[in-house]
């Protein structure tokens, strides 16, 4: 029995009172798509028209840029140039971000560091330091630190103080340069890199995904920052998200696709000043990456048969209980931003350290380099060392947060991010039974032709072993003893950052998942039901869902959400399978 009848009434009633500033319904990016309302029953009778259905919505990041005005166009303008001047004076450039937006943080500042790092260098050996030194200017801020990138740290996104700690750890500076990604335009914990970083004197671009005007009249954090004279705000609204709520999707590949132009952009004045050779040129204008984008949806969209065979593999592995072990070299930082984001989404279990014991479910995914080993693979797909963060209780305490994390402060350090294994070493735990799969995914740029021997010392552990090849042109290779490969052709150039190769793996990568998922039966409608509850955006969210598919009030659903609650704190200590929007839907079913 809940030895309390009344506290999750208490508990739901101070959620709708004292947290209206994250009820966020309103929003465009929380908004259900019209597209896809019927996407769970498309995707149970006809994957591939499922998975059609998810990259229509993809075309509303092009209307996006169709609808962009001469002052967002300026705007732009103004971030290529000072993007130029902050590097030719010195400063970095720095990407700041929570969660899917966190990742891509992670991501520009790897497809950055890759180019002067790696590419650049051997064309142009008489520089080879300074190549070395534009490589080092730039720089990711994902709230939670690198350990995020590959498992969510819960409730951190609610605290503006906690952005504003990484900045001060980051030491940014008068002569930097800071890029603020959200996708809500609400996120506290990057408002407080933002502001932080504006008060040290850094120049500021605030970019978001919702309409500005809905922004400033419903959420005070949001017109605080909006408002403020000292940050550059950009509003890049793309409209609802396939999956309701997931900006991972469109808000995700909308901000790729707009920062990745613009610092490519800038690499032409950069390239300029400093006497450099580039091994591709940049487009020429926005337009020129809007067509091109445009070809990359359209092929996509004639690529859907493996996409669909694909999800169906997958789906087909995770009933049985089998896990699936991608790997991977080129592709691996795209793939874990993917997997990362799958666990709260869709409310699997998160990647397992080394340090977890063997009655931690393992993760339904994992990705795992081919032949480097864990400590050379996390610089290698980072490009340099991991950042951790080694706040200690005293820190927490002092910046006011919330007792559980007081007490329990998470492991944020550069040691725990290398006890994920994602390097060549055995993991005996992922297929010890052919149930489970390894999927291999490549591309023309990966030395596929002579992978033969490490290959085999995969592939003969698990019980199915796939080739996944994503490229602009069609799969030559030879891979001896494995099933015929899923092909996938993109339609995209190559250019100085390979923009357009990320963007492909990534809308690839979030569509196979999702439909995965679809068939999985964790959406209903296009409401991701099966999400976990982690924060206060969420447990909104969850309880949207659970008001919009049961036909109750909003304060009803409170009700409910937080019951359910009370009756795991009561009645289980064990962990649940099911979301607590899912039990609560089914409880209010079992009652009609």
């Amino acid at each position: 029995m809940i030895s309390n009848l009344n506290e999750y009434q208490k508990k739901a009633d101070n959620f709708i009172e004292n947290e209206k500033q994250f009820h966020l319904g309103f929003l465009t990016t929380e908004s259900p798509h019209s597209k896809t309302a019927n996407f769970s029953n498309i995707i149970k009778y006809n994957t591939q028209k499922g998975i059609k259905n998810l990259i229509s919505v993809d075309l509303d990041i092009v209307n996006m840029l169709d609808r962009l005005s001469n002052k967002d166009l300026e705007l732009l303008d103004k971030l290529l140039n000072s993007s130029v001047e902050t590097i030719c004076k010195g400063g970095r450039v720095i990407f700041s971000g929570c969660g899917a937006t966190g990742r891509l943080s992670i991501i520009l500042e790897n497809m950055w560091r890759e180019l002067f790092s790696e590419k650049m260098p051997s064309l142009n050996p008489n520089k080879i330091e300074l190549c070395k030194k534009i490589a080092n200017q730039s720089y990711s801020i994902m709230t939670g630190g690198d350990r995020a990138l590959i498992k969510s740290v819960e409730n951190f996104e609610d605290y503006t103080i906690l952005g504003r700690r990484q900045v001060i750890d980051a030491s940014i500076k008068d002569i930097d340069l800071l890029i603020a990604l959200t996708e809500g335009g609400e996120t506290s914990s990057v408002i407080g890199t933002a502001l932080e970083s504006a008060s040290r004197g850094a120049k500021v671009f605030f970019i978001y995904n919702n309409p500005t005007d809905i922004l400033i009249k419903n959420i005070d954090r949001s017109k605080t920052i909006i408002e403020n004279s000292k940050i550059v705000s950009i509003s890049i609204c793309t409209g609802a998200m396939a999956l309701t709520g997931s900006t991972r999707l469109q808000a995700t590949s909308a901000q790729m696709l707009l920062v990745g132009m613009i610092l490519e952009l800038s690499l032409n004045k950069i390239c300029e000043v400093y006497a450099l050779k580039l091994p591709h040129k940049p487009l020429i204008d926005i337009a020129e990456y809007r067509l091109y984008f445009e070809r990359l949806l359209v092929s996509l969209d004639n690529n859907t048969t493996p996409m669909a065979k694909w999800a169906n593999i997958e789906s087909s592995i995770y009933k049985q209980n089998g896990l699936v072990t991608y790997l991977s070299d080129r592709f691996l930082v795209d793939i874990l931003s993917d997997t990362t984001e799958r666990t709260p989404t869709f409310n699997i279990p998160p990647f397992k350290s080394e340090k977890e014991d063997n009655k931690t479910h393992n993760s339904w995914s994992f990705v795992k380099h081919p032949y480097l080993d864990t400590y050379k693979t996390w610089q290698h797909i980072l490009k340099r060392e991991p950042r951790g963060i080694n706040w200690q209780k005293e820190d927490y305490t002092e910046m006011n947060v919330i007792q559980g994390i007081i007490d329990n402060p998470p492991h944020l350090t550069e040691d725990e991010i290398y006890s994920y294994r994602i390097g060549s070493e055995q993991a005996i735990d992922r297929y010890n039974d052919k149930k489970s799969s390894l999927i291999y995914i490549c591309s023309s740029s990966d030395a596929v032709s002579g992978s033969e021997s490490w290959l085999n010392k995969y592939k003969n552990n698990f019980g199915r072993f796939d080739v996944v090849y994503i490229s602009n042109e069609p799969f030559r290779a030879k891979l001896s003893k494995t099933s015929e490969a899923l092909s996938i052709v993109c339609d995209y150039p190559y250019t100085p950052l390979s923009l357009f190769e990320h963007l492909s793996v990534k809308i690839i990568f979030n569509t196979v998942s999702t439909a995965t998922m679809g068939l999985l039966g964790k959406i209903e409608g296009n409401w991701m039901i099966d999400v976990s509850a982690t924060n206060k955006k969420l447990i909104d969210r969850s309880i949207r869902i659970i008001s919009n598919l049961s036909n109750t009030s909003y304060k009803q659903a409170a009700y409910e959400f937080f019951k359910t609650l009370e009756k795991r704190k009561y009645l289980s200590q064990a962990k649940y399978s099911k979301s607590v929007a899912i039990e609560t839907l089914d409880r209010i079913k079992s009652s009609l």
